[in-house]
């Protein structure tokens, strides 16, 4: 292989020392951003404040009022529960079944969530994320 010298082998990527090829950061790191134990920037959403709607999922189907604004949102619930997404969302339980914990979904202006429990009653929180 012989003698190669560390450089820069495309906007992405650089060759150390040793022959390793590492991803270089496309986003300067500043202050502001939160960065990985390597020093490289990482891509982070956060909350919208004021953004949240909560829904109860009971024993019966509850809907959330309409998002309002299209964006990438996160969803948590607090416990099991069936997820229903529309204008007019009805939850049953041969919805979709929603584990407790979180995910991110893009949303429509016009959007709701209806939930239901699955065995014992919880919340969903419907978060608006940038």
């Amino acid at each position: 292989m012989g003698n190669q010298s560390a450089g820069k082998i495309n906007s992405n990527y650089q060759s150390t020392d040793k022959g390793v090829l590492e991803r270089t950061p496309t986003t300067p790191v500043t202050a502001e951003m939160p960065v990985d134990p390597n020093g490289r920037s990482l891509q982070t959403l956060r909350p919208v404040p004021g953004s949240t709607i909560v829904v109860a999922s009971g024993e019966a189907s509850a809907a959330s009022s309409a998002v309002g604004t299209a964006g990438i949102y996160r969803i948590s619930a607090s416990k099991d529960c069936y997820l229903e997404l529309g204008s007019d969302p009805t939850a049953t339980t041969s919805k979709m079944v929603f584990l407790a914990g979180a995910e991110i979904w893009p949303l429509l202006a016009t959007d709701k969530i209806a939930a239901i429990q699955m065995s014992e009653a919880g919340s969903v929180s419907i978060t608006r994320i940038e």
